[in-house]
């Protein structure tokens, strides 16, 4: 569509100039101009400028109408596809899209929709969670919002490039996950976002246990082997199936949506020195902590009431989207 507009400002002027030519400059611009307006338009009122009704003056016309006549259905074509294939929409949406992205904080970022990368995708929209995905491919982009995958942030780019994860808000991220196909770009993905961000959280795949130390050298703080989970699950379904059965029911189980959750407890939190009767998990939430994990990074399992909330505590509860919700709100 941008490129007819050109075209038709270029005719527009030939149209007006030539009119000029024609009446020998005794017809005034604005006439001229008016002249061809009427012409490209296919309105016709009359020949209103001097010599136009001239042998010269009519060939002039009838090219000036074939041209006008090629061109406008030419730009209304255009604009047709652009509203019909969706082009119109999907700009306006990229927009919104970018406002919304530029506004995130403490939301995290995924680079590659991959086998793994569909999965996570699903795993943080039905946990509502804020998430950018960073996919170079447009294609592949296209096919995971044709599975109505509502709700997901997405920037078209190469995961590697600086530039793209700022723009995808890395600096105010609270976590990244590496998920691209080679082990290579994962690494490089790592190594970037603990240059650009000293502070996030780096979760990154990683198909050769061979590099998984390189991994951790370069700033991730976890590495995740899709073979090696691979083989301790088969091996799990084998010993404890009834174990294995329970977890599966749990992230499957779309009425109930429930997951084993973390909740960090910040400086500042209110709870803080407060015992776990005291915040009243049950009367907010509808449950109580399962395990929590000190400072220290020593496990408490089924703590008691009693016991008394410090920084930097984590507290590991079992409880669906809007139960997390409600306890991050009072932490």
């Amino acid at each position: 569509m941008i490129q007819a507009i050109p075209i038709v400002t270029a005719i527009f002027i030939i149209g007006t100039i030539g009119y000029r030519i024609i009446s020998n400059g005794e017809s005034s611009w604005i006439d001229c101009a008016y002249m061809t307006l009427i012409t490209l338009a296919s309105v016709g009122y009359g020949e209103i400028t001097a010599h136009s009704d001239t042998t010269g003056g009519r060939v002039f016309t009838m090219f000036l109408i074939v041209c006008g006549i090629s061109v406008f259905l030419y730009f209304l074509s255009t604009i047709t596809a652009f509203l019909v294939e969706g082009d119109l929409l999907r700009n306006f949406w990229r927009k919104k899209m970018d406002k919304i992205i530029r506004e995130l904080n403490g939301h995290y970022i995924l680079c590659g929709i991959g086998e793994t990368g569909i999965h996570i995708i699903r795993e943080f929209i039905e946990t509502k969670r804020k998430m950018v995905v960073v996919e170079k491919n447009s294609a592949r982009i296209q096919e995971i919002e044709s599975e109505t995958l509502d709700n997901m942030l997405w920037i078209e780019g190469d995961s590697t490039n600086d530039e793209v994860l700022i723009k995808a808000g890395i600096k105010r991220a609270k976590g990244i996950m590496a998920c691209v196909a080679e082990d290579k770009d994962n690494l490089l993905i790592t190594l970037s976002a603990r240059q650009l961000n000293d502070n996030i959280r780096i979760v990154s795949r990683c198909k050769d246990n061979k590099l998984i130390g390189k991994f951790i050298k370069s700033g991730a703080d976890s590495v995740v082997s899709p073979n090696y989970i691979g083989g301790m699950r088969i091996a799990s379904e084998m010993v404890r199936p009834s174990a294995v059965g329970f977890m599966d029911i749990m992230l499957r189980d779309k009425d109930e949506n429930l997951r084993v959750e973390e909740i960090n407890i910040p400086d500042n939190s209110n709870a803080i020195d407060k015992t776990i009767g005291e915040v009243d998990f049950l009367n907010i939430a509808g449950l109580f902590p399962v395990a929590v994990q000190t400072p220290e990074s020593k496990w408490v399992y089924n703590p008691s009431p009693k016991m008394k909330l410090k920084p930097g505590m984590k507290i590991i509860i079992i409880g669906n989207a809007e139960q997390r919700q409600k306890i991050e709100a009072i932490i």
